[in-house]
């Protein structure tokens, strides 16, 4: 599988001629089988560069997904983080007339 970090150069080096289009087998109608050679070449090099995207856009779709679920379980334990530090303060009110402000405690 292609990484995150690899260049695109890196899997697909320019190798051999350009491909020129049909005018060059227009104007060179002697030369045929090396144009069609070329669009040959040609689309292998388009069917290779798509695969390669295609490899390409699924890491994506996978590298979000996973960030989706990790931002989905921060959001269920901020929300646990919440409702516990929610139920100390209910406790702390509760027990507060019992022992009295906290300023006498300290000075008393």
């Amino acid at each position: 599988m292609v990484s995150s970090t690899t260049q695109y150069s890196e899997v697909f080096p320019k190798t051999g001629p350009q491909l020129k289009g049909c005018r060059h087998l227009i104007q060179n109608p002697g030369k045929g089988s090396y144009g069609i050679g070329q669009l040959e070449d040609g689309c292998i090099r388009s069917f290779n560069i798509t695969r390669y995207l295609q490899v390409e856009i699924e890491a994506l779709k996978s590298d979000c997904a996973n960030a989706q679920l990790e931002c989905n379980a921060a959001d269920g334990r901020a929300k646990l983080l919440a409702s516990d530090a929610i139920g100390l303060e209910d406790k702390a009110e509760a027990h507060r007339p019992l022992i009295g402000p906290i300023t006498n405690r300290v000075g008393g």
